[in-house]
């Protein structure tokens, strides 16, 4: 018997791409292993959105490589890879595929026949859990942030048939899955004959069963009134928005290449929370961005405080070759003040949290589990609040009803009530 295992780095999209690889090699044979040593094959599905990203594929391959010592291993890479960064990895990988092609998977690993499929899309994915289902809708990017390289290796977006995206979310709604991601690199672009992004949302909110509806990732400038109605009179769809805005300074959103202003957002933000009841919002940051100052990151802390996000994903700008900021910007702000930067908003972002979690306090959510050790829990409410409680009663993706009785800067505590 033979043995894959998958490594993925990355967003959501690879994490989908990786489950469609996994029924590639599981149609060939091959049986999932989460052991490194015990694989015949490695596949390393990358991001290199920022090189520190890239730069850990170089650990795994130095892992297989001792390996290889051993036993025969295969080692192949797919996933976000510049054309500069395929010439250094085809030195030290067996193969490289591009996820688009992964039809001819089969042939670079025992050259056999190529899977007969028009679209990589088309091969249902092997989901590593079952109750968490995402479904990409749309791949690439047409905006071009001066920081980024998905343009550049994801190409331009490209929008799946409707039918074949509410099909796949039929079947997973049938097979019992809980959560129901829509993912893209901007899932609001998304452009169909008969279905605007709005539409798509509101027809897969539709389907009957008991389970709740994310969508991920959105930009500000194709956020439109239409989503915001279909949220708030959804019956499934969560009261999470996750929409980026990575700076709070306008001279530092322009070098960023994104075409809104601070007002703006803040003007999305208000009238999606006037509409949509106990609506929290998370958000990505990228902080010591080429010619950020001191004034600007001062501005984007005070966005920080004045917004009350509940959610952020911070990150240290990290210069990646191949983009505009690379070759025309300087990346001017040291490591060090990067990191004091980085460290200073996590730390304002935990004030922030710790009184927004006050007003959870006594009051009972429902939840879905998403891990369990003994009778240790942790479970997620449909706004994205992670609740620690103990229960003997549950199992990994259940939903259940917990009463908070702590509230805590980046988590919350609770007793099981029911299910």
């Amino acid at each position: 018997m033979k043995y894959y295992n998958i490594v993925t780095f990355g967003c959501q999209m690879n994490v989908n791409d990786s489950e469609r690889v996994a029924t590639v090699l599981e149609s060939l044979g091959f049986l999932k292993t989460n052991d490194l040593s015990k694989a015949d094959i490695v596949i390393v599905n990358i991001c290199s959105v920022r090189q520190q990203a890239f730069d850990r594929v170089y650990g795994i391959v130095q892992k297989v490589k001792k390996l290889k010592k051993i036993k025969d291993i295969q080692v192949g890479v797919t996933g976000c890879i510049l054309d500069s960064d395929k010439k250094i990895l085809e030195k030290k990988v067996d193969f490289l595929f591009n996820i688009n092609d992964l039809k001819k998977l089969p042939k670079l690993i025992s050259n056999k026949n190529e899977i007969d499929i028009g679209d990589y899309f088309s091969i249902k994915p092997r989901f590593f859990n079952d109750y968490v289902a995402y479904i990409p809708i749309m791949t690439g990017c047409n905006n071009f942030c001066s920081y980024c390289v998905v343009p550049y290796t994801r190409g331009r977006e490209r929008s799946r048939d409707a039918e074949e995206i509410i099909q796949e979310a039929k079947l997973a709604i049938q097979k019992g899955f809980k959560e129901i991601w829509l993912i893209g690199q901007n899932v609001n672009s998304y452009k169909n004959e008969k279905y605007s992004f709005a539409d798509l949302l509101r027809e897969i909110d539709n389907i009957p069963g008991d389970y709740w509806l994310n969508f991920s990732s959105s930009h500000p400038k194709d956020f439109t009134l239409d989503i915001i109605s279909v949220m708030k009179n959804g019956k499934h769809i969560t009261p999470l928005l996750h929409l980026p805005v990575q700076s709070g300074s306008d001279k530092v959103l322009r070098d960023m290449n994104r075409p809104y202003t601070i007002d703006k957002y803040i003007d999305i933000v208000k009238k999606a929370k006037q509409e949509i009841k106990d609506l929290c919002i998370s958000t990505d940051i990228i902080v010591g961005f080429c010619g950020e100052s001191k004034e600007d990151y001062l501005q984007t802390k005070e966005f920080i405080k004045d917004m009350k996000f509940d959610i952020i994903y911070l990150a240290q700008y990290s210069s990646r070759k191949g983009t505009y900021a690379s070759e025309n910007l300087k990346d001017d702000v040291s490591f060090f003040e990067k990191k004091r930067r980085w460290h200073d908003l996590n730390k304002t972002l935990k004030e922030i949290n710790l009184e927004n979690n006050k007003k959870y306090l006594n009051q009972e959510y429902r939840v879905i589990v998403f891990e369990k050790k003994g009778n240790n829990c942790l479970g997620k409410t449909s706004f994205g609040k992670i609740i620690k409680f103990k229960s003997d009663k549950v199992c990994v993706g259940c939903f259940c009803n917990i009463l908070v009785n702590k509230t805590l800067s980046l988590i919350l505590e609770g007793e099981f009530v029911s299910w």
